[in-house]
């Protein structure tokens, strides 16, 4: 809506406008989540472990807490999920 504000004032010929509040919502978007709500490091060991794990996230639920060591992932070893490349 800020190219139609830009037409008003120009319109106007002078910038004496004002824009208020829209009396309506946007609508809520829902939208697909792609991140399981996690992040790991490596430690020493190679090894994944959890770092980071949002509220209200799947590792939440999940019950993944800050501290753990990811062993697998969907059955094969993190060590392969996880590395680069």
């Amino acid at each position: 809506m800020v190219c139609c504000a830009l037409e008003l004032v120009a319109r106007l010929e002078d910038s004496h406008a004002q824009l208020g509040s829209a009396t309506a919502s946007p609508p809520a978007i829902s939208l697909p989540r792609f991140d399981p709500g996690f992040a790991c490091l490596i430690d020493d060991r190679g090894r994944p472990v959890v770092y980071y794990v949002d509220r209200g996230s799947p590792a939440e639920q999940a019950g993944l807490r800050v501290g753990m060591t990811v062993l697998s992932v969907r059955g094969k070893p993190a060590r392969k999920s996880f590395a680069s490349g």
